[in-house]
């Protein structure tokens, strides 16, 4: 079985290109069994989800958030995920 690390990096992996069919089954069959890493994707949809209905004002595309905003959240995320 694949560890949280790795499939945290998969499942953001995952919205920006297609995993192969072994890497899809594999994080699949943790989300199934890791509540923490199922609650880090369905939280990762919903901001891309968010996100991207932003983006449909005036034809803009969807805004990019700084960099220190996008590390502070990831690490937030992270720590969320290993305290739970």
């Amino acid at each position: 079985m694949r560890t949280c690390n790795e499939v945290s990096e998969l499942v953001s992996a995952s919205l920006d290109r297609d995993l192969s069919f072994s890497r899809r089954l594999g994080v699949r069959f943790h989300l199934m069994m890791c509540k923490p890493c199922a609650l880090y994707e369905r939280q990762l949809k919903s901001l891309r989800t968010i996100l991207g209905s932003s983006a449909d004002v005036e034809g803009e595309s969807a805004p990019q958030l700084p960099d220190d905003t996008a590390t502070r959240l990831q690490n937030a995320i992270n720590e969320e995920l290993h305290t739970s």
